[in-house]
Order: C-alpha cells, then structure tokens, then sequence
C-alpha cells in the first residue's frame, strides 16, 4: 500500500529531520515548508532569512550526502511570490509553481527557474479527482477535432526570443 511506504512527521526542529531523514533514507523527502523549520544553531525567526539559508543548506547537503532528492516546500503570497526572504529561490536546483484560475479544475506548473535545463516548459493537470492527474493532450481542451469543433478557437504562433 502507498501509505506504507510514507513516514510522516510533524516538527518544526531541524535537527528532528535531518535524523529522521538520514535514519530511514527514503527514496525522496518532501519538507513542508521550508519557513517554519528552525535550527538551533542559528538566531532568527522563523521564515526568518537566516533560518531560511540554515535550513536550505543543511537540506541540501544531506540531500547530497546521500544521495536522496528533496523536495522543498516553500510558502507563496497571494500574488503568487515566494513568501518572505527569496533566499531560498538562490538556493534550490528548480523553482515550480502551480497555477491557476479557481473557476476552472486546471492547473499549470511551470519551472520559474530550473537550473538543468529551461524553465519554459509547462505541465498541465486536471484536479477535479482525489488526485491531480496529467492532461496529456492540453491543446485538445480548446482546439476543434472533427467530430467536436471549438467555437471561437484559434490557432498562432509565437516566439519567445530564442
């Protein structure tokens, strides 16, 4: 079962999971969020940008030290930036954010910054089930077939400057 394979854990502390993290080693932790864990070994607040680089930064290293893909959560603002310092924007490998319109069940991710490759790609999901599933034909959402024509669609094409 899925549930089997999870270990959830609620704390605040870092050093709480980092040991639970380096004593299970799963195959990807996801940390949420990355402004309201602390450490002990450094002043500030919460969400605090000192707090914010402490924590990225002992993530990632353990990430590295074994090998383990972190996911990091991070809290947004209602205008959709990263909430409080953008430390931890600097610091992460890709930067993802899921968008959308709430009078509609689909959802964008896209990259805002991704390291390894272009950040100008987008995935498109459906989340009116239990669970946000891949639309894999997202043009077919608004341009005609044969058997079912969109009214008022259009097709263009645009460039982006590369």
């Amino acid at each position: 079962a899925v549930a089997d394979s999870l270990l959830p854990a609620s704390t605040p502390r870092l050093c709480t999971v980092l040991r639970l993290i380096e004593q299970n080693k799963p195959s990807l932790a996801i940390v949420d969020s990355a402004q309201t864990i602390t450490s002990q070994d450094v002043d500030g607040i919460s969400g605090g940008s000192t707090q914010v680089r402490e924590v990225a930064s002992a993530l990632i290293d353990l990430a590295k030290t074994y090998d383990i893909p972190v996911m990091l959560v991070g809290h947004v603002t209602k205008d959709g930036a990263i909430a409080g310092p953008r430390t931890l924007e600097h610091l992460v490998d890709v930067v993802c954010q899921f968008e959308g319109d709430a009078q509609t069940a689909l959802r964008m991710l896209h990259a805002a910054k991704n390291r390894f490759g272009p950040p100008d790609e987008v995935g498109c999901f459906d989340m009116t089930g239990p669970v946000s599933e891949q639309v894999k034909d997202p043009a077919g959402l608004v341009l005609s077939t044969a058997d079912a024509p969109a009214a008022g669609a259009c097709v263009a094409c645009r460039t982006d400057g590369r």
